[in-house]
């Protein structure tokens, strides 16, 4: 950063990076959630975009695109994701043409890499976030591939 960079702030934009600096990590909207969201989006165009500290992905982001996320399952069995409202979403993983329709997906699967595609079919409004899930019951390890 050059050095005379914050010297040229007007006052009000110094003390809002001053504010903005002192609450990070702190509990508030900068803080990143503990929770396990799909943070890196690889896009069909063959962009990446990412979500949000709150681990959305704004809906304006995805216009007439598919959304993939890629997660590494560590141990073998059942894993599950949360679907913040998937209405106006179509969900398939991988190559498999089922549209995994439901705000909680559960499926088995052996170690390795895995892509779940999300396509906007209507008119949806609400940004997309997806988060891994662990329950007691679910024997399946998973992370999603945010780097």
């Amino acid at each position: 950063m050059p050095t005379d960079l914050v010297a040229k702030l007007p006052r009000g934009q110094f003390i809002d990076l001053l504010s903005f600096l002192s609450s990070l990590g702190k509990e508030g909207p900068f803080k990143v959630p503990a929770n396990r969201y799909g943070r890196r989006w690889l896009m069909q165009d063959g962009s990446t975009v990412y979500s949000r500290v709150d681990g959305s992905l704004p809906i304006e982001d995805m216009k007439g695109k598919v959304a993939t996320l890629e997660i590494e399952v560590t141990t073998p069995g059942a894993i599950a994701l949360r679907v913040d409202g998937w209405d106006g979403l179509r969900i398939t993983r991988d190559d498999l043409k089922d549209n995994l329709r439901a705000e909680r997906i559960v499926q088995d699967l052996p170690v390795g890499r895995y892509r779940f595609h999300f396509e906007v079919t209507g008119r949806r409004t609400q940004p997309l976030r997806v988060e891994l899930l662990d329950f007691p019951e679910l024997t399946g390890r998973a992370a999603p591939i945010n780097r």
